[in-house]
């Protein structure tokens, strides 16, 4: 069963094809989140940060990653707090959606 904060949405899009898994640690204190993939094969990546009503807020693209496990340091400069939804998508249109709390 899903718990009382995962909804079927962040269950369903946890991982997409050659994206193994994503985990983005935010750091308030630098400005920045951390994303660390896992991908099965090499892939060009675009990564975008939206606000909850899925207003781009700041676009991060064409990370070209081999596979195996990769680590970005994104900058999130004047974002505040609040819940966001980070989508990061392959050039072979896998996706994957994960919730961001800012506090």
């Amino acid at each position: 069963g899903l718990s009382e904060q995962e909804t079927y949405f962040d269950i369903c899009k946890s991982q997409s094809g050659a994206i193994e898994s994503i985990t983005a640690i935010p750091n308030k204190s630098s400005s920045s989140i951390q994303l660390d993939l896992i991908l099965k094969d090499s892939r060009n990546i675009n990564i975008s940060l939206y606000d909850l009503s899925g207003k781009l807020l700041k676009k991060f693209d064409n990370y070209n990653l081999d596979a195996g496990i990769q680590s970005l340091n994104l900058n999130i400069d004047n974002i505040h707090n609040g819940i966001f939804l980070l989508s990061v998508q392959s050039d072979k249109s896998e996706l994957v959606v994960k919730k961001i709390f800012l506090l």
